[in-house]
């Protein structure tokens, strides 16, 4: 069940940022500075927002894990989104 709603959590971050992309045309120009934004948005939402009302217990990870899980967010999770938006927005 866990996966699910990780995915459902990542499709609806990808949904968001076309939906934003549509009318921040910047999001698409400028896909990687973008990209790496957005990810920091998304990933602190989470962290603090959307967590904290789940019944997660909250997490003591060291930090040096969750410096980790912020950057391999950037690259598997924010860059991608951003770049397929610009690639099949028709804007290279």
């Amino acid at each position: 069940m866990r996966v699910v709603l990780h995915f459902a959590i990542a499709y609806s971050a990808a949904i968001c940022y076309y939906l934003l992309s549509r009318k921040l045309t910047f999001l698409v120009r400028h896909a990687i500075l973008s990209g790496l934004i957005y990810r920091a948005v998304v990933y602190l939402f989470m962290h603090w927002v959307v967590l904290p009302l789940s019944a997660v217990p909250d997490s003591q990870a060291p930090l040096l894990y969750k410096v980790c899980e912020f950057v391999e967010h950037g690259f598997f999770v924010g860059l991608p989104i951003a770049l397929s938006v610009r690639l099949y927005s028709g804007e290279n």
